[in-house]
């Protein structure tokens, strides 16, 4: 209620004056959080896969990297798998898995991780600074 509120503020600030609202959408942005299990069928991807970045909620460009390199992943498997005709599903996942996250993913994961987890114990005054300095 609070961002809605203050987005009303903000058009009336600014002398734009809402007539109708259509519809009004509420979601959840997982931010952080734990990585899919590598042992699983399925490839996350995107919030399903904890692509978004824990401080800023940005995942759009993870997501574009990560899906290229689990596409080629992807792709040397069924070449392999090709020969014999059998393609190997678990195979195939896990070795785009580990494209997604590759060591040097987790530990730049795990620092943003670090970042979100520190931005979250500080308060306004102290984040309005953090930010003002951060983007000057």
């Amino acid at each position: 209620q609070e961002c809605k509120d203050r987005l009303f503020q903000r058009l009336e600030f600014h002398g734009i004056k809402v007539t109708k609202v259509t519809e009004e959408e509420f979601c959840y942005i997982p931010m952080g959080g734990a990585l899919p299990m590598r042992d699983q069928r399925i490839l996350g991807v995107g919030g399903a896969a904890a692509m978004v970045h824990p401080s800023t909620g940005f995942f759009l460009c993870r997501c574009l990297m990560g899906a290229t390199d689990a596409a080629k992943a992807i792709k040397e498997e069924l070449l392999l798998s090709s020969s014999d005709e059998t393609i190997n599903v678990e195979r195939a996942v896990a070795s785009a898995y580990h494209a997604l996250w590759s060591p040097d993913n987790i530990s730049q994961r795990n620092f943003a991780v670090y970042g979100g987890e520190f931005l979250m114990t500080q308060n306004v005054v102290g984040l309005r600074g953090f930010f003002d300095g951060f983007f000057k």
